[in-house]
């Protein structure tokens, strides 16, 4: 096959070509290949990469390799470090190339190319063979596990070549037969089974003028490209570019030749998957509709993930195989569509802040009804017999009111460390792996924080009332106290753990639990004078200490038991889970500080609570240790016993005077940056991997945003004196 090079000016010469291959047999079997070919023309070097899953949609088992070689690797180097190192993701695939490895679930190995007709190549231990001509198609995939063998005879002869414009410098040449009727032959640890009926498509895409500008402007490769089959043996071609303001680009071919464009064709995408190793996020369907009645078709995904992970900057492609239903130029349509989408560009902000990648809602409705019922009465009490319980009171004093906190979202950041943590150890974990302990974290965090308010006089949290301001204090300490115990159950009723890991994971639950409470308990002596300040401001650098310990048990406990279940998921060695938990312990120190910091600078905007709370209820937080640390011992006395003998709206803004005076926000936070540049070390035993890179960026984004905002809010302060 021909390859289209890249311009000279923009890729010194490059030439890529990729082919894409799937298949579903049975309306059971799904298989998705992804196999780049790259080539660089200035070191006369080609190298491979190939990514595969296979799917059992009965028994919900997924198969995925993804592997590449050495001139693979170099050349993509080449080309990231020629584009820009200011995208993170570049980054982080600079840092992995150059320590000589590669990002998990990627592995690095020999290939041995057997013919350059098509497509042969071995490569770590896996040979793909793909021949495909205007009649016949055949993959070849030969496995540890798995064997697979698809033969394929065309039904549409004619040989479909498009020309898409994703952007002002971005082409894309496409080549597909679109459609084959296959058979197939599988083979799973030396079991033969044969299927005879199956759909596979073939395409090839070429690509050429990338160019740095187009990267820096987010630009890069996005796009849904459709083949759906419709009656008569014709296939319609649709191209969606990620620039929505460009017309759809659609096409009906038919075997005899001829081909029909559609104008004004529109796409909707319904539903959302978000990948858990990309944070790619893809439509979960579409309605696509001409608004004359002539298109109106529904194309729904038959395996919600069939992501094959990419090394690129697109990270990861969904190939959707999926079943048609509508009508098109008055005929019925009930056919299949392979469907490639690119998923959203990865946006740092977006991946740190809030819950909706982990889809937590719908990991909480399998182990908490928003509805209760009897059934999950005795499943949550593990009891057979009748239970007369009121199932409306229950409704309203503990259903009702832990979805209305779930529901008002939050950060969800400790979701996304979580996810992070997963991949951190270099191996793959599949999505519902990952999802199934989602709840856990999520549940201790928000019952803490029904109990917190209610011990702060709080009255707002997640931009709405506090719990107990609508519900009461009474009814809103049982929902806490709920939220502690919910975990247990989840962890008691999740699927692939064995007996060990779930002992574990149930023991570093409870391990948590305690240590926060004992977290808890020393915030509170701390708050409204229970304890001697004054005997604590005249040991101002033990009081500090005491204070990171004191954050290590509120907060970093959570974090620390995140990377711990993490790794009891994949089995990790005790020395880098033991790594990770302390890096991660560290971080929760930070977040705590920079929590600090944001209760002085942003309040209600962005914690979606009263800002000044600490201020108001006198507790020693950071902020204020590093305000009083900067005093001398008699300035020190002296403005305790001012802010000590006020009312507390007099209190809080002479406290706020003394932070503005002393520039305590800006020691609090290079205080912070000194603890997380200390703690870097502790990840260093870790393999070199993208989740690794993404845990050494966060803190630092999270300190240089408040440092950004510290400088404009001294603006204002500058401006209102």
């Amino acid at each position: 096959m021909a390859i289209v090079a890249l311009r000279k000016s923009t890729q010194r010469g490059v030439e890529i070509c990729r082919w894409n291959l799937v298949a579903l047999i049975d309306q059971r079997w799904a298989l998705s290949l992804n196999v780049n070919r790259f080539h660089s023309k200035q070191r006369n070097r080609t190298g491979y990469s190939v990514a595969w899953i296979f799917s059992d949609n009965l028994s919900k088992t997924k198969w995925r390799s993804s592997l590449l070689d050495s001139g693979y690797l170099e050349n993509c180097r080449d080309v990231a470090q020629n584009l820009t190192g200011r995208d993170s993701y570049i980054d982080a695939f600079l840092e992995a190339t150059e320590n000589g490895c590669v990002f998990a679930p990627y592995k690095l190995c020999e290939s041995n190319v057997k013919s350059e007709s098509g497509l042969d190549i071995e490569i770590g231990g896996c040979r793909i063979t793909i021949e495909n001509s205007l009649e016949n198609a055949s993959i070849r995939i030969i496995d540890r596990e798995l064997e697979v063998e698809i033969l394929g005879e065309t039904k549409v002869s004619r040989i479909f070549q498009s020309r898409f414009q994703q952007s002002e410098s971005i082409f894309i040449n496409s080549v597909e037969n679109p459609w084959y009727r296959c058979t197939s032959t599988i083979s799973l640890n030396s079991s033969i089974r044969q299927y005879f009926s199956g759909d596979l498509w073939v395409d090839r895409q070429d690509l050429y003028g990338i160019s740095r500008s187009v990267i820096l402007k987010g630009l890069i490769l996005d796009w849904c490209l459709f083949s759906i089959r419709l009656t008569g043996n014709k296939v319609m071609r649709i191209f969606q570019s990620g620039n929505r303001h460009e017309e759809v680009q659609a096409t009906i071919f038919s075997t005899d030749g001829k081909t029909r464009k559609l104008s004004s064709l529109s796409l909707s995408g319904h539903g959302k998957y978000e990948s858990l190793r990309t944070y790619n996020k893809y439509p979960g369907g579409w309605s696509i509709s001409d608004g004359k009645g002539k298109v109106m078709l529904e194309v729904i995904p038959v395996v919600d993930d069939q992501e094959v992970y990419t090394f690129s900057l697109q990270r990861g492609v969904m190939q959707y195989h999926c079943t048609v239903e509508g009508k098109v130029d008055g005929l019925e349509v009930d056919g299949t569509a392979n469907v490639e989408a690119t998923g959203s560009r990865f946006d740092f902000n977006e991946f740190f802040w809030g819950q909706k990648k982990t889809n937590l809602a719908s990991q909480l409705e399998a182990f908490i009804p928003e509805q209760v019922s009897e059934r999950w009465l005795r499943r949550l009490c593990r009891s057979r017999q009748h239970i007369n319980l009121d199932l409306d009171a229950l409704q309203k004093s503990i259903i009702a009111p832990l979805w209305s906190m779930m529901n008002r979202g939050g950060k969800g950041w400790r979701s996304t460390w979580y996810t992070l943590c997963c991949h951190a150890f270099g191996n793959s974990i599949e999505n519902e792996q990952i999802r199934g302990l989602l709840p856990v974290t999520e549940l201790i965090h928000t019952g803490s924080l029904i109990i917190d308010d209610i011990q702060d006089h709080s009255l707002l949290r997640r931009g709405k009332p506090a719990l107990h301001t609508e519900i009461g204090t009474d009814l809103a300490i049982n929902v806490g106290n709920f939220c502690y115990f919910l975990p247990l159950c989840v962890v008691d009723e999740i699927k692939g753990l064995d007996d060990g890991q779930r002992y574990r994971i149930l023991s570093i639950v409870l391990e948590t639990l305690r240590l926060g409470h004992l977290g808890q308990a020393v915030d509170l002596m701390w708050s409204n004078s229970r304890m001697d300040v004054a005997a604590k401001l005249e040991e101002i650098e033990q009081t500090t200490n005491q204070l990171i310990e004191q954050y290590r048990s509120k907060s970093g406990c959570q974090l620390n038991a995140i990377a711990r279940i993490a790794g009891e998921l994949n089995r990790a060695p005790a020395e880098l889970v033991r790594a990770l938990a302390d890096y991660s312990d560290s971080f929760g120190v930070v977040f705590q500080i920079i929590d600090d910091v944001i209760d002085v600078v942003d309040g209600k905007a962005v914690l979606g609570k009263e800002n000044n709370e600490d201020l108001r209820n006198f507790k020693l937080n950071f902020v204020m240790l590093k305000a009083f640390g900067s005093l001398d011992a008699s300035s020190r006395v002296k403005w305790f016993e001012r802010i000590q003998s006020s009312e507390q709206g007099t209190r809080t803004k002479l406290l706020l005077k003394l932070i503005y005076s002393t520039d305590a926000v800006h020691a609090a936070l290079s205080d912070a940056y000194d603890i997380y540049n200390q703690s870097l070390k502790k990840l260093d035993s870790l393999p070199a991997t993208d989740a690794k890179l993404m845990m050494k960026l966060v803190p630092a984004w999270l300190l240089d945003q408040q440092r950004i905002k510290l400088k404009s809010w001294e603006v204002k302060l500058q401006r209102k004196n």
